[in-house]
């Protein structure tokens, strides 16, 4: 297709597509350097593919940017949700849990909640949390993973009262090493 249309960002994107698919990695790394310099003006899947190609060799951090450059062109979900699992990943909560909001934006499911729960409760921001839960409960009861996050939210409440009297102690005093560990 590049031999009739070889200006076409579609097509070039098309073939960034099969390579990831096939885990040609070599074979993406060539087409994403050659790719700018046939099409003057690349549309988001070259940031897309460029940020996959990052993250499947080990550069979380480009991989980020060039997701966060393909989302300011194009708002796709399914782009948030993988800036989403790579900042929590690397336990980015705010970012992450902001990645999972707009990622789920069109259709939420029980697996993103789950998630975006998780890193609401690292961010102890426990009424979001269990909302999340809950939500995530009716939409999945019989899900592995919501039944294990929501017995281990369960087994927290009984704790809340205190971890919010220490987060408040913290919010005074930042640097006291002993209220911290307590919490």
């Amino acid at each position: 297709v590049l031999m009739f249309a070889p200006h076409d960002d579609g097509a070039w994107a098309r073939l960034a597509q099969a390579q990831f698919g096939a885990r040609d990695l070599a074979g993406l790394h060539h087409t994403l350097s050659d790719w700018p310099q046939a099409v003057p003006r690349t549309g988001a899947k070259y940031d897309e593919y460029r940020g996959d190609l990052a993250r499947a060799e080990g550069r979380p951090a480009e991989a980020v940017a060039a997701w966060k450059k393909a989302v300011a062109q194009d708002r796709r979900p399914r782009i948030y949700l993988k800036i989403a699992r790579l900042e929590q990943a690397d336990a980015h909560w705010a970012e992450a849990a902001l990645a999972w909001t707009r990622g789920m934006k069109e259709h939420e499911t029980a697996s993103a909640l789950v998630n975006r729960a998780i890193c609401y409760r690292h961010l102890h921001s426990w009424e979001a949390a269990r909302a999340d839960l809950r939500r995530a409960e009716a939409a999945a009861p019989e899900n592995p993973i919501v039944r294990r996050e929501s017995a281990l939210f369960t087994r927290l409440e009984k704790f809340l009262a205190e971890i919010r009297d220490l987060d408040r102690q913290l919010l005074a005093l930042p640097n006291d090493a002993e209220t911290f560990g307590d919490r």
